[in-house]
């Protein structure tokens, strides 16, 4: 008999573990508490963990067609001078590339329903019941929870409780200064802050401010913001033409690893905290957390009980653990200010460390190995 899936989220996470398990032949009903492609704040940006993924789900390049392209990323040291890291990069928006990903659903015999808030979720012994904010019902045999930073049902079920770390403002601007590459500022005036500038389709700019908790006393990030167009306007020599008002956000970062399952229930994305600390970067390994929650609901062929659906929780130790402790490593070092200057210096006049970052970027090296003593040994001194 075709097993159900309720999936409670519309995003990058839940959207990949919808079109996973539709593949494999499930049933799958996923809730979206927005419009068919609410905007969501987010730096836009598509690494080669997320290509990946929508290439597995064939989308890759239907995406690349409606996506910015740029083969150059550029870190910008703390005297705001330049060190280009080679790589491939593409751009999208996330209105449109959710409802990518949601059209993908609902094409391949899946159900989205938008505008629909799940307000609780019963666990029974043979079936689980989400209901809705206009309190109507539905049933299934096993629920995948993929509320981004919203994590108040995990919580309402018992279920981890992760809290915020990270807080970032995005806003948009018009691409009035003919910006082509992936641009992250490191500059005196940020530190240990950082800025970015993405360069997307239709001429706009994406850009926005980065702090984490760990970096030092959070700061106000409206004068964070402003501190960053002033860096802008004097590399460029001409301010920003902004369009929107810049909005700020929080990020689950760092990744849980327990209690993040139980009978019936599988939690995803940000209510497991799979934001990467330092870089921000949340799509990727969303998705990954997203497909991992599916191939266990696969896997357990039915049997839905926490012994069975445990092993998700190794899965996501194993497959995102690495990635995420270099990022954690990373993000401890960089707030002491000579360490990043030892490392930009490094960048900038060595060839070996520029191509062992652009490795990690584009996932040919983990950073298990990359941030090893020996390694890193081998680096400056063979």
């Amino acid at each position: 008999m075709t097993k159900k899936v309720l999936i409670v989220g519309g995003g990058p996470a839940g959207s990949s573990a919808a079109i996973h398990l539709l593949k494999n032949k499930h049933k799958v009903i996923l809730f979206e508490k927005g419009d068919r492609g609410r905007s969501k704040i987010c730096g836009e940006g598509l690494t080669p963990e997320s290509q990946h993924i929508l290439s597995q789900f064939g989308l890759l390049k239907k995406v690349r067609k409606i996506a910015f392209k740029t083969n150059e990323m550029t870190v910008f040291d703390l005297s705001n001078k330049p060190i280009p890291i080679n790589n491939t990069y593409y751009t999208v928006k996330r209105t449109i590339l959710d409802q990518l990903l949601c059209d993908e659903i609902a094409q391949t015999n899946g159900e989205v329903i938008y505008n629909s808030t799940i307000t609780s979720i019963k666990i029974l012994p043979e079936k689980v019941i989400v209901e809705d904010h206009n309190k109507k019902q539905y049933e299934g045999d096993v629920v995948i929870l993929a509320t981004g930073a919203e994590t108040q049902l995990a919580k309402s079920l018992g279920l981890v409780s992760c809290e915020y770390s990270a807080i970032s403002m995005r806003g948009y601007a018009q691409n009035n200064i003919s910006c082509k590459t992936l641009e992250f500022y490191f500059h005196k005036k940020l530190f240990p802050a950082y800025g970015w500038i993405f360069p997307l389709p239709g001429n706009i700019l994406n850009i926005g401010v980065y702090t984490h908790k760990d970096m030092g006393p959070t700061r106000d990030l409206t004068k964070l913001m402003n501190i960053f167009y002033e860096v802008l306007a004097e590399r460029y020599g001409k301010p920003l033409k902004l369009i929107d008002q810049p909005k700020g956000w929080v990020l689950n970062t760092g990744l849980i690893t327990r209690n993040i399952s139980s009978d019936r229930i599988l939690l995803c994305g940000e209510n497991i905290a799979s934001v990467y600390n330092f870089s921000g970067e949340g799509i990727g390994p969303s998705m990954k957390s997203g497909l991992l929650a599916a191939d266990t609901i696969v896997e357990a062929n039915g049997n839905y009980t926490i012994n069975k659906l445990s092993i998700y929780e190794q899965k996501i130790k194993v497959e995102l653990g690495p990635v995420h402790d270099g990022y954690n490593k990373i993000m401890r070092l960089s707030k002491y200010k000579v360490l990043y200057f030892i490392f930009t210096m490094l960048l900038r006049y060595s060839k070996r460390v520029k191509k062992l970052t652009e490795d990690i970027i584009d996932e040919k090296i983990s950073f298990q190995r990359a941030l090893s003593l020996k390694y890193l040994a081998s680096l400056l001194f063979d």
